[in-house]
């Protein structure tokens, strides 16, 4: 298997053996990965790092080069005013966030942190998110075209790029802990119907 994936020169034949090893994975990235030295055959043939962490997109990685602070605070603030006036996510959020700035301050902390590689964030998400009651795949997905939406006005293709697939993973993680937590069968994030 070490000779196959080493002598595989052209894309085609990297997507082809990723495609063989493990079967629905997002091949034609991680081929992309390894062309240029960003994975090592090893992680890629053992998947030791979780898809949450692994920049499998072709886009830069994040860190100070990729985007401004200045447009991480942008694509929050605009992000969650959509979120508050949107008649199915308004309610959930603005029933349990208590106090906007405080929340928005750390939103920009954590999205400064997944784009630009700053590490203000300290918190834990996902337990919170978990505890919500009566959260949807419709939710989800809602949350997701929004968040589309709005990366698509920032006119920075790389930080978009980056910033919707992190989006996409979190989502999916986040929803499938959710429904594992309340013993519901696992599904998927559908893609978003329209950017």
């Amino acid at each position: 298997m070490w000779e196959r994936l080493s002598a595989a020169s052209s894309p085609s034949s990297i997507r082809q053996l990723i495609e063989e090893l493990a079967p629905g994975r997002r091949s034609y990235k991680h081929g992309a990965l390894l062309r240029r030295r960003r994975i090592s055959p090893l992680i890629l043939i053992g998947w030791i790092i979780p898809p949450i962490i692994v920049n499998i997109s072709s886009s830069p990685l994040p860190g100070p080069d990729l985007c401004t602070e200045a447009e991480v605070t942008r694509l929050v603030h605009e992000f969650y005013a959509q979120v508050r006036l949107d008649p199915m996510l308004g309610p959930i959020f603005n029933e349990h966030v208590v106090d906007w700035p405080v929340h928005l301050a750390m939103l920009v902390d954590f999205w400064s942190a997944m784009l630009r590689g700053t590490r203000r964030f300290r918190g834990a998400p996902m337990s919170k998110h978990l505890a919500l009651p009566g959260l949807s795949q419709e939710l989800f997905g809602q949350w997701l075209r929004l968040f589309h939406q709005v990366t698509a006005t920032l006119g920075n293709p790389a930080m978009q790029a980056q910033a919707d697939d992190m989006a996409e993973r979190i989502a999916e993680t986040f929803w499938q802990r959710y429904q594992s937590q309340n013993h519901a069968s696992l599904q998927t994030i559908p893609a978003p119907t329209s950017r």
